[in-house]
């Protein structure tokens, strides 16, 4: 019998609690958040900072059925236009890129974005992120680990061509890991008085 794991990425969990309690703590205090989780899974980062931090909401999706969570495609979630969470938490093990593009026309203000980044399939880089990098061809899997740094740029400079202003990005150490750990302010180009 063979049992075959589904993948994530617990590799280092305690990164990825600093980079939400860096924004938390800048952006957050004052006005608790309304917070998207859109791979939920058993909400484990969640909920140890939901102890730490006051929020005003907490929503979880997950495609599997977990008690408390929204059984349902995060992606077809964020496509719609009726929700106001300002924080998005797009903890995915493979690529959140798809949904972060998804979620940007929506967004209705300022907003804290959490991205888990890694390459999918056999090593390559999400469609999405090819397309957003200007590369206008299919490209062999042989260059993709190449490529990585200038499409991971790329990615984190989406918001900005949907009118938003970067505030901060911030990237937690992931020693050894094959994920990368980013965090993003969003605000809009008259929301000016939030930059530093």
């Amino acid at each position: 019998m063979t049992i075959r794991s589904k993948k994530i990425d617990n590799h280092n969990p305690t990164a990825k609690l600093t980079l939400r309690r860096h924004f938390l703590r800048r952006y957050h205090l004052q006005n608790p958040p309304d917070i998207l989780d859109c791979f939920a899974g058993y909400s484990r980062l969640w909920t140890q900072l939901r102890k730490e931090f006051a929020t005003k909401h907490y929503t979880g999706i997950e495609l599997r059925r977990i008690p408390g969570r929204l059984k349902m495609d995060s992606l077809q979630y964020l496509q719609r236009q009726d929700w106001t969470h300002d924080i998005i938490d797009l903890d995915a093990y493979g690529s959140p890129w798809k949904h972060l593009v998804a979620a940007l026309p929506n967004i209705k203000q300022c907003c804290t974005i959490f991205l888990t980044a890694s390459m999918v399939g056999l090593g390559t880089h999400d469609a999405t992120l090819i397309k957003f990098a200007g590369i206008p061809f299919s490209v062999p899997s042989s260059l993709h680990r190449s490529i990585a740094q200038y499409v991971i740029r790329a990615g984190l400079c989406i918001p900005q061509r949907y009118g938003f202003q970067i505030v901060e990005a911030m990237e937690a150490p992931n020693p050894g890991g094959t994920c990368r750990y980013f965090g993003l302010r969003l605000a809009f180009p008259a929301d000016t008085a939030e930059r530093r």
